[in-house]
């Protein structure tokens, strides 16, 4: 009875692994996105940037304020003198007003401050695209780094299995080579835990953008393919000139250092602004409003007011900001001018990376044919003399190391390539390159969920 309780509990406990989560790169960027710190920041500056605009608007309109108001007192007079007098009045008052205004501008001060607060929205918005962007690739390329080691874990895990099977066949046919074959299983199991652990480093990073559990388990389903051709280095900084983020921020940095320029002098221009109002007042003694002093009182006005500021000596405020104005100004066409060289700069150090491994993707070893020759060599071995098993157990196990190369290489010349790619994205500030032109194939996958895809194909 004690054991079956105890197997219950056993069988009741949960995946001491976590949940097992297939992703693909796309779903791994919308979770990541979803998740984002650093997006949700920019989402609710974006937004805090809408109300400062909408703020800003409402200036220009009407204003209509309604007030109402009461008051009961209790009053006392006392006199002594050659005759004495004492008298309680109790009083009460209640007023309501209603005014309306309306500001006039005549001296665009007002537009000006719309127009400021409007580049501040499009600001936020250049920020939040950049902000989106950033996240994307960086999640991206942690993908595609622990797809690579994903996938060196299998390939080390078929190699030792590889081992296994013709260390079984060579018992049989071969025992002279067994203490070699389990020596070389040996190191491969050593290896294969190595290439574990860095595995695990590098689907802890993934798991850390995608703000998961650490005990999830997490399958990458996409495939990495060889990659189409790249448009050229021209076209990618005309790209780059229309896409990039710092450069749409310096535009709008210097629009707004010209509108403060003409704002440095708004405080001293002539302004206009309508206005009416009208109420009523209530006397009484109480709220009832009987007594000897009841009464109504009401009231209108209508009022239009014109002002326009005199000179006034202020020590030079008003040319200092102007000055700041057309410094500021100054600095965001140096600014633009920075960011385009840089611009330049980035893409042609990400473009000797991506051209260097779509060179290594072109000769890269055939698998197939690496594996056809390991069986031709394990099958020779296992024919041999035992005079010549060792040196073709030597020529197995090289034709088994170039097998597992010709993975590897594949491999690693596709997340150099992916990931410099990925950079790439970011420096042209977008990620479509072009509808027009091959390589809008290497930017998203269109696929269903959870299926197994070929990425970049």
């Amino acid at each position: 009875m004690f054991i079956s309780l105890v197997m219950a509990l056993a069988l009741a406990q949960p995946d001491a692994t976590g949940n097992k989560i297939t992703l693909t790169m796309d779903e791994a960027v919308a979770l990541g996105a979803d998740k984002s710190f650093r997006l949700q920041r920019s989402v609710r500056n974006t937004k805090m940037a809408d109300q400062r605009l909408r703020g800003t608007k409402a200036g220009l309109g009407p204003r209509v304020d309604f007030t109402y108001g009461a008051n009961q007192s209790q009053r006392h007079y006392e006199f002594k003198g050659n005759f004495d007098y004492n008298q309680g009045q109790p009083s009460f008052y209640t007023d309501a007003s209603a005014n309306a205004s309306y500001a006039i501008d005549i001296a665009g001060v007002q537009g000006r401050q719309v127009k400021q607060a409007r580049l501040s929205r499009e600001a936020s918005g250049i920020d939040l695209a950049q902000t989106t962007l950033d996240v994307a690739t960086d999640i991206r390329t942690n993908y595609v780094s622990a797809l690579r080691s994903q996938e060196q874990v299998g390939a080390d895990t078929e190699y030792l299995q590889l081992i296994d099977s013709l260390l079984e066949r060579a018992k049989a046919s071969q025992p002279s080579v067994v203490n070699f074959l389990e020596t070389e299983r040996q190191n491969a199991s050593q290896s294969l835990e190595s290439t574990k652990t860095s595995a695990d480093l590098s689907f802890s990073n993934l798991r850390n953008l995608l703000r998961l559990e650490s005990d999830d388990q997490l399958v990458l389903t996409s495939e990495l393919q060889k990659p189409l051709p790249l448009p050229s280095t021209d076209r990618l900084i005309r790209i780059a000139t229309e896409s990039r983020n710092d450069l749409k921020q310096a535009d709008i940095r210097l629009k707004q250092a010209n509108i403060s320029k003409i704002q440095a002098r708004d405080s001293r221009r002539p302004s206009l602004r309508a206005s009416a109002n009208a109420g009523q007042s209530l006397n009484g003694n109480y709220f009832t409003l009987g007594g000897n002093n009841s009464g109504r009182t009401r009231q209108a006005a209508a009022t239009l007011n014109f002002a326009v500021p005199l000179f006034l000596y202020d020590g030079g405020q008003l040319d200092s900001n102007r000055q700041v104005a057309l410094i500021q100004a100054e600095q965001a066409l140096a600014d633009k001018e920075e960011a385009k060289e840089r611009a330049e700069n980035e893409i042609n150090q990400v473009m000797i990376s991506l051209n260097r491994a779509q060179e290594r993707l072109k000769s890269l070893p055939d698998p197939a044919q690496a594996r056809q020759s390991l069986s031709q060599a394990e099958q020779q071995m296992l024919g041999a003399t035992p005079t010549e098993a060792a040196g073709a157990l030597a020529q197995v196990t090289n034709a088994r190391q170039n097998w597992r190369s010709s993975i590897l290489s594949r491999n690693d010349a596709l997340t150099d390539f992916y990931a410099n790619f990925f950079r790439l994205q970011r420096t042209l500030g977008t990620e479509e390159v072009s509808p027009s032109l091959d390589t809008a194939a290497l930017i998203r996958e269109k696929v269903p969920t959870n299926r197994r895809t070929k990425h970049g194909s």
